[in-house]
C-alpha cells in the first residue's frame, strides 16, 4: 500500500522494492496505489505493478488500471474473450474507460496546484481542530503524509456522534475509511499504531480533494469546537 487509507501514512515503494529485491531477485512487488495516485509524485519504476481505482481522482466508479512495468512478464489475471490483450477478458466499460482518461490528463495538467491546495486545506483544518482540548492528530504530522487524508481523535466524545452531528451541517466525514466501515471493533491500523481505545473510540477521518476550499476548513473546524464542547459535558466520569 502506497498511502495508508486510514491516516495517510506514506510508504516510500522504491526503498521497499530495493529491499524486496535484495532479498528475492525475482520477485515481482505489486502495490496498490489507489489513495497515491494523483495525489503524490509518481514514479513508474518503484514497482513492478501498481494498481489505481478511478473514482479516487474524479473519474467514473467501477474502473481501474493496472499499470505494469516495461520488462515485468504479466500473464493476466483473468482468461476468456481474450479482451483487452488478453491479459483482462471480460467486456470492457468503455465510458468508464474514457472518463477515467479525460479525469486524468486533467489531473496531469493541474496535479501540483491541486496537491498544494490539498495540503494547504489538511493544514489549515488540522490547526484549527487542535485548539479542541485533547485533540490529536493520529498518523503523520499534517504537513507530512499525504496531503488528502487526516485523522483525528477527540477523547471524550464517539466518533459516530460527531459524524452524525455533523452531517446534520451538510459536512461529511467518516470515522474511519469505506473498506472498514463495516468493521467490528477497534480499527486494526490503529490498534497497530498502539493509539488507545479512548482515543480510537472518538476519531474521525477527513479527506480533501483539489476542490475544497479554506472556508470549508473554518466551517467544519468551527463546528466541531461546538460539538465536542456540547457533547463532552455528557461525558460518563
Amino acid at each position: 500500500m502506497h498511502v495508508n487509507n486510514e491516516v495517510g501514512a506514506v510508504n516510500d515503494l522504491s526503498a521497499v522494492s530495493a529491499l524486496v529485491k535484495t532479498r528475492a531477485p525475482n520477485a515481482v512487488v505489486h502495490s496498490d496505489g489507489v489513495q497515491a495516485f494523483c495525489k503524490l509524485p509518481f514514479s513508474r519504476t518503484a514497482a513492478d505493478l501498481y494498481s489505481i481505482s478511478a473514482h479516487k481522482f474524479h473519474a467514473p466508479k467501477g474502473v481501474g488500471a493496472l499499470m505494469v512495468r516495461s520488462g515485468v512478464k504479466f500473464a493476466g489475471g483473468q482468461i476468456g474473450g481474450g479482451q483487452e490483450k488478453n491479459l483482462r477478458s471480460g467486456t470492457m466499460n468503455v465510458p468508464g474507460i474514457l472518463g477515467l482518461d479525460a479525469a486524468l490528463a486533467a489531473y496531469r495538467q493541474e496535479q501540483g496546484a491541486w496537491i498544494s491546495r490539498m495540503r494547504a486545506c489538511k493544514t489549515r483544518l488540522a490547526e484549527n481542530l487542535l485548539s479542541i482540548p485533547d485533540a490529536q492528530v493520529n498518523g503523520p504530522s499534517p504537513e507530512c503524509g499525504s496531503p488528502h487524508i487526516l485523522n483525528v481523535s477527540f477523547p471524550g466524545v464517539r466518533g459516530e456522534v460527531l459524524v452524525n452531528a455533523l452531517s446534520e451541517r451538510e459536512i461529511y466525514v467518516s470515522t474511519g475509511s469505506a473498506c472498514s466501515a463495516h468493521q467490528k471493533g477497534q480499527n486494526r491500523i490503529l490498534t497497530a499504531m498502539g493509539i488507545t481505545s479512548a482515543r480510537a473510540e472518538g476519531v474521525l477521518r477527513f479527506s480533501f480533494c483539489p476542490f475544497h476550499t479554506p472556508d470549508e476548513m473554518d466551517r467544519t473546524a468551527q463546528a466541531l469546537l461546538e460539538q465536542v464542547a456540547f457533547l463532552r459535558r455528557f461525558q460518563r466520569r
